[in-house]
């Protein structure tokens, strides 16, 4: 089967236009990382359920895929914990992995501490 001239141009449009949309998004990146940064400050390990609904907010509002959400993730981390996410981000291939491994690395420890705070607090309230 041959391609007529016209069929070969509508498909290069569409690769062009596939570009165009993909090349946008990664531009959008590293605005929106800007954006969280501001509105929100760095994340440094706390807060993972607020950051992360921040972060994929603004991601979501500029359209950026799963695969750019991961690359960039590392740019909005304090220097404390950047390369701690940013390992956990290069031994994660999908962002679902990634905001998984992250709130057991930070999220975890303080879900520990809270119920171990409230676990305390309902002991000492039985006592009285």
């Amino acid at each position: 089967m041959e391609l007529e001239e016209d069929d070969f141009a509508v498909i290069l449009a569409k690769v062009v236009r596939e570009f165009g949309r993909m090349m946008t998004k990664r531009e959008a990146a590293p605005q929106t990382v800007e954006c969280v940064v501001e509105r929100v400050d760095r994340f440094n390990g706390d807060k993972v359920p607020f950051y992360m609904e921040a972060y994929n907010a603004e991601m979501d509002v500029r359209g950026v895929n799963d695969v750019l959400r991961l690359e960039f993730f590392c740019r909005v981390a304090t220097p404390r914990i950047h390369a701690g996410v940013k390992e956990l981000g290069e031994a994660h291939s999908s962002w679902e992995a990634f905001e998984e491994a992250l709130w057991r690395a930070y999220g975890e420890p303080l879900r520990s501490r809270n119920q171990r705070d409230f676990d305390q607090w309902v002991a000492s309230s039985k006592n009285h």
